[in-house]
């Protein structure tokens, strides 16, 4: 799934849609600029619980103002991928301070290989 400006609104029914799919294997999102902000983020991080068995995962959320809040909410989601083989995850121009940074690096510690 790719795509920008759409919105909360629109972010949002996208990761309602693939909450409901059946267990995906893999999962590829590039929601750059949308302004989804921290918000958003959460949502993410539900669906990588919803969705804990993948195998890659493509994630490029530059530009949506997620701050470190945000980055904490994904590196939360990121600590239920268990079986993740293959992960490439942009948060540029997010806000992200070093902390923000940290929760990410720190959930990554948790994926086994």
């Amino acid at each position: 799934m790719a795509s920008k400006n759409f919105g909360f609104i629109g972010y949002e029914a996208i990761l309602v849609a693939i909450e409901r799919l059946p267990p995906l294997n893999s999962l590829t999102l590039i929601i750059g600029i949308n302004r989804c902000g921290p918000r958003g983020a959460d949502l993410l991080k539900k669906v990588l619980f919803k969705h804990d068995k993948l195998n890659t995962l493509n994630l490029d959320y530059t530009e949506n103002y997620i701050g470190d809040a945000g980055a904490s909410f994904i590196g939360e989601g990121l600590t239920s991928q268990k079986k993740l083989e293959f992960l490439s995850l942009n948060l540029n121009f997010n806000g992200i301070t070093d902390r923000g940074a940290l929760d990410v690096v720190k959930s990554l510690h948790s994926l086994k290989h």
